[in-house]
């Protein structure tokens, strides 16, 4: 409650408020977040936010450094052009602020396509706004899962390289290349084959003109259907030649062929939630394909998502090919602590880096602008990519021969055991740990009973190793009389907590 009015003592004009820019010490970042910034752009020491000017005095009041950059807040024309060795020195259109890092420039969106022709990179500010925050707690308890490591340890490299290679041989995979529908229709063969429901999202990259699809391939769950988990990654490719020559096979043949890879593994099981792959086009125009799906189909139709792994570009590293970056924001903490624990329970070998990164941007972002958790899975941080650690990097020569297979195969190992982890696997196989339990004291019925007994939240079934369901309880502490063997305690609820497994002596 306090935040909010704190929130609304420093913004009492949002209707009128413009871009502006806030310095913000490291020491005062605490005191930034309590303040309740409506924040476009989150670069650790330099905040862009929603300011007017009573605003922004304020602010300079109290011994902060702020200013109005633009009075006339235009949502979705304000690009970073970050001062890489990706582009020159300068920068495309009107210019609104510039450091030694980046500057800040309004365009529309004309000028903006002309520029990225021009071999610009322009990275969109987000169109929606969001408070600072401190970091989220974990979620769910997640624990480790014989069903998900089977569905881990089916990903083949063989059915990977296989797919990158498809997708590569088709030249271009350029959101305005004809090529690129054809991609989106062999994607949706590929899913409907396998089983999965699918559904075409067409959208226009450039009004009216210049159709576009994304593919959804739906797994539907079998006791809480409404409750979604999405994998996603772009079809599209770039290159300065995008019409003609444009393999994009790290960018992003990579995090496609993961999302085939899933449909094939995930389609042996059935899960208690409904699992999304979505397939977007026009990411390289700035997430186009992502934004109309999340626009039109998850807000009207109040899709109920957990929250969506971002797989792009995971293929190439020159040194550790063990390295993956999961970027997220703040809310989406849960999401990256659960990718280090499957990497670890599942021995897939990855060395990740959990990055607190809320403006990397991707087909994640337009998840984060509506308030749904996301993790957008990379081979180094976005500004190392920037800085040139991938030297293929939207050029002609990101080919299949590039790649470090046996990174791809350890990301897509990781991502399906995340999917399925969430997602649920439905049946009696469980946990390869036993749950927290304590020994029985006594006996006086002398009958056998379980020589530890576990007390659990929530509503429980209880499946012999058979698979036949012999009890269930709620907040009940199990300890009827059974035979020896093993058991496994399934929650029937998500709020349960992770299904358990006991061995009864």
């Amino acid at each position: 409650m306090l935040r909010f009015v704190t929130f609304v003592l420093v913004f009492s004009s949002l209707a009128s408020a413009g871009l502006g820019v806030v310095e913000v010490p490291p020491a005062r970042r605490a005191e930034a977040e309590a303040r309740g910034l409506l924040t476009l752009a989150d670069q650790g020491d330099m905040l862009f936010v929603l300011l007017d000017e009573n605003d922004a005095a304020a602010l300079r009041a109290e011994g902060w450094s702020a200013q109005v950059l633009d009075p006339e807040f235009a949502p979705g024309t304000y690009f970073m052009v970050p001062h890489t060795k990706l582009n020159p020195p300068g920068a495309p259109g009107r210019i609104l602020w510039d450091d030694e890092r980046r500057a800040i420039v309004r365009l529309g969106e004309r000028e903006a396509f002309a520029a990225q022709d021009e071999g610009w990179l322009l990275v969109p500010l987000p169109r929606k706004p969001r408070l600072l925050q401190p970091d989220a707690d974990a979620g769910f308890d997640w624990a480790p899962d014989s069903a998900v490591r089977r569905m881990a340890d089916m990903v083949s490299l063989d059915t990977l390289m296989s797919d990158i290679r498809r997708l590569q041989d088709y030249v271009t995979r350029y959101s305005y290349s004809p090529k690129c529908e054809s991609v989106a229709l062999w994607l949706a063969g590929e899913f409907a084959g396998l089983g999965w429901d699918v559904a075409l999202d067409t959208y226009f990259l450039r009004q009216p003109t210049t159709r576009a699809l994304n593919v959804e391939a739906t797994w539907p769950g079998i006791a809480e259907p409404d409750s979604i988990v999405i994998c996603c990654a772009h079809f599209d490719s770039y290159s300065r030649s995008g019409m003609t020559n444009a393999p994009g096979a790290d960018d992003n043949a990579t995090g496609t062929a993961i999302l085939l890879e899933l449909a094939r593994v995930l389609a042996t099981s059935r899960f208690r939630w409904t699992v999304k792959l979505l397939a977007f086009s026009g990411e390289e125009q700035w997430m186009k394909g992502s934004y109309h799906w999340v626009d039109s189909v998850a807000i009207p139709q109040g899709l109920d998502i957990y929250g969506a792994f971002n797989v792009d570009m995971i293929g190439y590293t020159a040194y550790d090919t063990n390295h993956l970056v999961v970027n997220r924001d703040v809310a989406s903490q849960p999401m990256a602590l659960l990718a280090e624990s499957t990497n670890m329970w599942y021995d897939i070998g990855l060395s990740i880096l959990n990055y607190l990164d809320p403006d990397c941007a991707g087909d994640n972002t337009p998840f984060w602008e509506v308030g749904i958790m996301s993790t957008f899975a990379l081979e180094d941080s976005e500004w190392g990519i920037w800085n040139g650690s991938n030297p293929n990097y939207h050029t002609i020569y990101d080919t299949v021969g590039t790649l470090r297979p046996g990174q791809v195969h350890r990301v897509g190992k990781l991502t399906a055991a995340c999917v399925a982890t969430v997602a649920g696997p439905d049946g009696p196989t469980g946990v390869v740990e036993p749950a927290s339990a304590v020994p029985v004291t006594g006996n006086t019925s002398g009958t056998l009973l379980f020589s530890r007994v576990i007390a659990l939240p929530g509503l429980w079934e209880v499946y012999d190793i058979t698979g036949t369901r012999v009890a269930s309880g709620r907040e009940t502490g199990f300890g009827a009389a059974m035979a020896p063997g093993i058991y496994y305690f399934v929650p029937t609820d998500r709020s349960s907590g992770p299904r358990r497994v006991l061995k009864v002596e």
